[in-house]
């Protein structure tokens, strides 16, 4: 179990928004959502509160496991996406390799920006 798949932040949300068919209603999400808007977009019921800082989640499942995804927010703003696998038996590389094969193939290869 090399890598923490707590992996890529998520190649970008909106550019799951942007594809025609939409897995798991991403396209509720946008960035630069707050808390209150993500909890709106996908309903209360379906909002989880994760770790210490209570930062908003929702349950998906991606090639058929279970996943936490976890909305990375900054200054109250949605920035990142994170996925987590929920079942321990799905921390490993090849869950890993997998998971980065199917966002590769369906959205390209991500990239990274940064601001200052």
């Amino acid at each position: 179990m090399c890598r923490r798949l707590n992996i890529i932040m998520m190649l970008t949300v909106a550019s799951v928004a942007a594809a025609a068919d939409d897995p798991g209603g991403w396209s509720k999400a946008k960035w630069g959502m707050s808390a209150p808007q993500l909890t709106d977009a996908f309903g209360a019921k379906n909002i989880i509160l994760v770790g210490a800082s209570a930062e908003p989640g929702i349950d998906v499942e991606i090639a058929g496991r279970p996943f936490r995804a976890v909305f990375g927010l900054k200054d109250g703003k949605l920035c990142s996406v994170s996925l987590n696998p929920r079942e321990d038996k799905d921390r490993s590389e090849s869950v890993f390799q997998t998971i980065v094969e199917l966002l590769v193939e369906k959205y390209g290869l991500p990239w990274k920006s940064e601001t200052g």
